[in-house]
């Protein structure tokens, strides 16, 4: 796992484009800061949007990472060199779940 090799730790694959109850259940047990990092394709970040969704309560920070402009639909995170994937993972969005109404949303 190419993320693991650049040098950070802790790092899972969901082996797909969907979080599942399972992994969300070990994710909210670890309780540690969770970075978002899919595949760049249409699955990918309607799955990583709802990953957000779902953690977006989470007592730990969430953060939600965007590809660099120059990426395609194809770009998956071992595409990035290791310098695109550190700005990567330090641009990254926190995720917060608010209420408006009786609605809620992700920030």
């Amino acid at each position: 796992m190419w993320v693991a090799q650049c040098g950070w730790t802790n790092v899972v694959a969901l082996m797909g484009s969907r979080m599942s109850q399972a992994q969300e259940r070990m994710i909210r047990k670890l309780g540690t800061e969770t970075w978002i990092l899919l595949d760049n394709n249409e699955a990918g970040q309607d799955g990583a949007e709802a990953m957000a969704d779902r953690l977006g309560d989470a007592p730990f920070p969430v953060y939600r990472c965007q590809y660099p402009r120059h990426c395609d639909e194809t770009t998956q995170p071992d595409n990035l060199d290791e310098e695109e994937l550190s700005s990567t993972l330090a641009s990254a969005v926190r995720v917060v779940r608010k209420r408006h109404g009786k609605r809620w949303f992700v920030a």
